[in-house]
């Protein structure tokens, strides 16, 4: 059977290697490591699977994947009109940050606040008035050009939702 199925090949010429061998009708390379070549030939190790594109903002050429528009975040951030405040900050000070922000504004408002010391609690903050109490979430957002408040709003598990934007804060609900 052996012998059958070796008479089924024919004689070619590897693509990559440019080296004769026998091979089945299909079959373009000589091995699997010219086609793993071939298939990577002018890539560095860690561009593979990246393509040329240009990036949407700045109209400069960059490696990207296939549905990727922007060749930076800061492209993205200038595209979308968003001006981040916190350069160069880490996102966890920028946090801390926005929380105490939201403190400020809900004690000025004559709620009692009470801040969680774990950062893997439910809530960032609980508030009281009138003897209610309502837990808040805040998350630092932006506004782009169009006026579309942007911000990640996945894994919300309080009542509240407290936007920290850079000039004001909007609470969703309304408190």
């Amino acid at each position: 059977m052996a012998s059958s199925n070796y008479k089924s090949r024919t004689r070619k010429i590897c693509l990559w290697c440019k080296k004769e061998y026998l091979g089945l009708i299909a079959q373009k390379y000589c091995s699997d490591r010219c086609a793993y070549e071939k298939h990577y030939s002018g890539r560095k190790k860690n561009d593979r699977g990246r393509i040329k594109k240009i990036c949407v903002n700045c109209k400069k050429g960059y490696l990207g994947i296939h549905n990727q528009l922007y060749c930076s975040q800061k492209c993205l951030n200038e595209n979308f009109g968003i001006k981040r405040n916190w350069e160069g900050i880490s996102t966890g000070t920028v946090g801390a940050i926005q929380e105490l922000r939201v403190s400020v504004d809900l004690l000025s408002k004559g709620y009692e606040v009470f801040r969680a010391l774990s950062p893997s609690c439910s809530c960032d903050l609980l508030v009281k008035k009138n003897n209610k109490f309502f837990s808040i979430e805040v998350r630092t957002a932006y506004q782009n050009k169009a006026g579309r408040i942007v911000t990640v709003r996945t894994n919300i598990k309080a009542e509240y939702l407290a936007l920290a934007l850079p000039s004001k804060i909007i609470y969703e609900p309304k408190l």
